[in-house]
């Protein structure tokens, strides 16, 4: 359901993301308090998810 929503971008580096390579990221991490919840969730590399850590993305920060 993830993939097909986000149709299968990444949303961390923007780009296509294999099924195999496909992992859920959480927007706000459950560590800072985020919810395991499809609102909350979002497609992402595995490797991109990596980097990511339990981080919040902004628009103003740049990761990649």
């Amino acid at each position: 359901i993830i993939f097909a929503r986000d149709r299968g971008i990444c949303s961390l580096c923007h780009r296509p993301v294999a099924r195999a390579e496909a992992s859920r990221d959480h927007v706000i991490p459950l560590t800072k308090g985020g919810e395991e919840s499809y609102r909350n969730i979002v497609l992402a590399h595995v490797s991109c998810n990596s980097r990511k850590h339990n981080r919040i993305v902004t628009q103003q920060m740049r990761l990649f």
